[in-house]
């Protein structure tokens, strides 16, 4: 999103990439590539900071990108949306938020988006871009 040769600061959520199973999982051999193509996907956007939970997958899913970008990973409690948006009003730049299908409904409304209801367990991927100058937002898949 370029707007006068300058990108729009933006709020990008989306949900962790497939996970293997078990107790704090991994990413899958899947959810690696989608972390990839997340990454290639955000890699000129201008994203300052990743948040993520502290979760292995929520992290492996943003770590490609801060590979690329040299972006810090923070990590944000899931259960305190009013905190994270606070912080994130505090950054000049765009950022990304790697959630779960349990968080990102809350968080793409709490961050100036439309309502998208409930995600499918199996619902990954999914990439929510929030424009923090107008709260236009755009649905994609890297």
């Amino acid at each position: 999103m370029v707007v006068a040769n300058q990108l729009v600061p933006t709020v990008y959520v989306t949900r962790h990439m497939h996970k293997a199973a078990g107790d704090d999982p991994m990413l899958s051999d899947e959810g690696m590539a989608e972390a990839q193509r997340l990454a290639a996907a955000l890699r000129n956007k201008g994203v300052a900071v990743i948040f993520v939970t502290a979760t292995r997958r929520s992290r492996q899913s943003g770590e490609p990108l801060a590979a690329v970008t040299g972006a810090p990973i923070e990590v944000y409690d899931p259960k305190n949306t009013a905190a994270l948006v606070t912080r994130i009003a505090a950054i000049p730049g765009s950022v990304l938020v790697v959630g779960h299908s349990n968080t990102v409904p809350e968080l793409v409304v709490a961050f100036g988006g439309p309502a998208i209801g409930p995600m499918a367990e199996t619902d990954y991927g999914r990439l929510f871009a929030i424009r923090r100058v107008d709260g236009a937002t755009v649905e994609s898949r890297p």
